[in-house]
């Protein structure tokens, strides 16, 4: 029986995971490397974007859609300091 994968937010500090809502990276090169840069995620990591999510915690609510992020959200809020929620 293979186990469930558990998906966990990439910001640093954060401990959302599968049970809270998670949004992948985006696909357009502009937006992805405004993530990167808001993360402080090093050049020299290797970041598999098919397996990399950032939790609703960190985006303006006026960010968030219905069913996912408006086209041009970039996440902004509590970037290393998700435990105090």
């Amino acid at each position: 029986m293979a186990s469930k994968k558990v998906r966990k937010c990439r910001v640093r500090e954060c401990t959302t995971e599968s049970s809270g809502r998670l949004f992948s990276f985006p696909r357009n090169q502009e937006y992805f490397q405004k993530w990167v840069e808001n993360l402080q995620i090093p050049p020299t990591q290797d970041l598999r974007t098919h397996n990399a999510f950032v939790c609703i915690k960190h985006f303006e609510r006026s960010a968030v859609g219905v069913k996912k992020l408006k086209a041009h959200a970039v996440p902004t809020l509590h970037l290393g300091e998700c435990s105090l929620f």
